[in-house]
């Protein structure tokens, strides 16, 4: 969702120009690039569980100050712009590397190979969630009145007001909601770090036994 409306929340709520708009692009996904070796390197001190629900949790305090912003706080925003950038590289590398060991722990529970159905599975997911973003998204908007066309950035209107604040409200607070539901869920994931290394030396055992 906010990749969804990045651009138009810098256009029509921090009426940035068109340098700015690029620079902020450039910014959040190079702090994204930067931010992966960090979370790699956390989440061998934490868990990857842990890891990445600071991550989400992080991303969740820096959008919850969007909502706070208007014209000209691009400052203000570039900060966001770096913190929710390098959450973004935690959610690039440790969702992969959970499901690689989901992935392994399912062979050594039932003997059979899913890997490739599992990540196929998780390909699938990640471009369906760019399709119900935008599902969710743009019918919001629409639900509360908001029309590029009816934007008028020369007028302090209420009406336009209303229309920034709506943009400003579904681009940070609804990923919000929906990443606290996913650190929810994510506290029930079953395989801990002990258990990952328990359920690998048991497979390098039966491996053993097997080319023995």
């Amino acid at each position: 969702i906010p990749a969804v409306l990045f651009i138009l929340f810098m256009k029509h709520v921090l009426q940035a120009d068109e340098l700015e708009r690029g620079l902020l692009t450039l910014t959040y996904f190079l702090s994204g690039i930067l931010g992966i070796p960090i979370w790699v390197a956390l989440s061998k001190i934490l868990s990857k569980q842990k890891t990445w629900s600071l991550a989400m949790s992080t991303a969740c305090l820096s959008f919850s100050l969007v909502p706070f912003l208007s014209t000209g706080d691009i400052i203000p925003f570039f900060v966001i712009t770096v913190l929710t950038g390098m959450t973004l590289g935690a959610d690039l590398v440790i969702p992969p590397s959970m499901q690689a060991d989901v992935a392994e722990y399912e062979y050594y529970r039932s003997r059979h190979d899913c890997t490739s159905l599992l990540f196929a599975c998780w390909s699938m997911s990640t471009k369906l969630a760019l399709a119900l973003s935008l599902l969710i998204a743009f019918p919001l908007l629409e639900t509360l009145s908001f029309t590029v066309d009816s934007l008028d950035n020369t007028v302090d209107s209420l009406d336009n007001k209303n229309n920034l604040i709506a943009l400003a409200v579904i681009y940070a607070a609804v990923p919000v909601v929906l990443k606290l539901f996913t650190i929810v869920i994510l506290s029930y994931y079953p395989i801990s770090h002990e258990r990952q290394q328990t359920v690998r030396k048991r497979l390098a055992t039966l491996e053993a036994k097997h080319k023995g």
